[in-house]
């Protein structure tokens, strides 16, 4: 590597093992090499046998929320706006129905005139966050059954606590995983009664024998020229993309073509701001770069941009921010030219 990290990785690993009851620390001597070492304190194994909910695959998920739940009305808080859209498309897939909000004032107003079988509601958006709309809505007696599931990047115990301490029942991770999405979204919409599904849904049967697979229809296989140059998209994992997509090249395609358009200078505009000493705003980008680089598989950019929101929110020195941005530009800018050599879906 041409130029070495900040250090911010010492940092976490030491936060992290001194909330395990540890700590973490490195000696080094030039010319000689580095010790790293950490230490936590665990608590005894169970056997895997002992897990206490249903272990499911993705096939099995899928058809089990489709047969129990088509038709409930799921409100999503999202900023992002591609973020929004490929979540919405994972939720349409097993038959929810959903309604979109940008923000959590405009989730709240949404909460207010119609009924919903639960929330998915982003923590960090603009306008009114995650945290104060959850509050909002448990201040409010008619609410306190409304399941609220946070979709939040931040896995510290202290974000999960802010969370729950909101009001908040659950946590889906992002970049959002499907399995685990359909999952989490089984647990809490089975706490609700039972809502027949609406007619117009076909409800498919769940293989109980040896038979086809359980896997809902995909798009037809990637073209050879099309699978070549995906995969020759350095930084991009694809069969992560085609995944979230259900196996549809195309919306992939789609859909990072729209992330080359709406991010393409985000590391321009993040320094400007940060130039400018507004380092909430700046912070604000790159998360919004980071969750939708993830989304779709960037996961270098993903990378950088996590590495730059955790300098900016510990007000690390500006050089410091400015070298990572410009590290997270550079392979930004890479990857856009890269996605610009794709071709565009009709």
């Amino acid at each position: 590597r041409k130029f070495g990290g900040t250090g911010l990785g010492l940092a976490i690993t030491r936060r992290l093992a001194r909330m395990m009851g540890g700590d973490a620390g490195a000696e080094s001597t030039l010319g000689q090499g580095s010790t790293f070492w950490f230490t936590v304190r665990l608590q005894r194994g169970h056997p895997a046998g002992l897990h206490t909910g249903p272990v499911l695959s993705l096939d099995t998920a899928a058809i089990t929320l489709t047969r129990e739940h088509a038709g409930a009305r799921i409100l999503l808080a999202e900023d992002n706006p591609i973020n929004r859209e490929v979540a919405r498309e994972l939720l349409e897939r097993v038959d929810l129905l959903v309604e979109t909000a940008e923000n959590g004032r405009e989730a709240l107003e949404k909460i207010r005139a119609s009924r919903y079988d639960l929330v998915l509601m982003d923590v960090q958006m603009p306008e009114m966050d995650g945290l104060v709309a959850t509050g909002a809505i448990r201040a409010q007696a008619q609410y306190a059954g409304l399941p609220i599931l946070a979709m939040t990047a931040n896995a510290f115990d202290e974000d999960r606590r802010a969370c729950l301490a909101a009001g908040m029942d659950d946590f889906v991770a992002k970049p959002v995983v499907p399995k685990d999405l359909y999952i989490t979204l089984l647990r809490w919409l089975s706490k609700a009664p039972a809502r027949p599904a609406p007619a117009r849904l076909p409800i498919p049967a769940v293989q109980t024998t040896a038979g086809p697979s359980l896997s809902p229809p995909v798009a037809a296989p990637l073209s050879t020229d099309l699978g070549a140059k995906l995969q020759a998209i350095a930084g991009l994992d694809v069969m992560w993309g085609l995944d979230m997509f259900g196996g549809d090249a195309t919306e992939f395609v789609r859909f990072l073509h729209k992330f080359a358009r709406y991010h393409a200078g985000d590391m321009q505009a993040a320094s400007g701001h940060m130039a400018q000493g507004d380092m909430q705003r700046a912070e604000e980008l790159t998360h919004g770069l980071r969750g939708v680089a993830a989304t779709l598989g960037a996961h270098q950019v993903a990378d950088l941009a996590a590495e730059l929101e955790t300098a900016a929110r510990a007000a690390a020195p500006l050089a410091t921010c400015q070298e990572i941005m410009r590290r997270c530009d550079a392979e930004l800018t890479r990857l856009v030219a890269a996605i610009d050599t794709l071709p565009i879906p009709p």
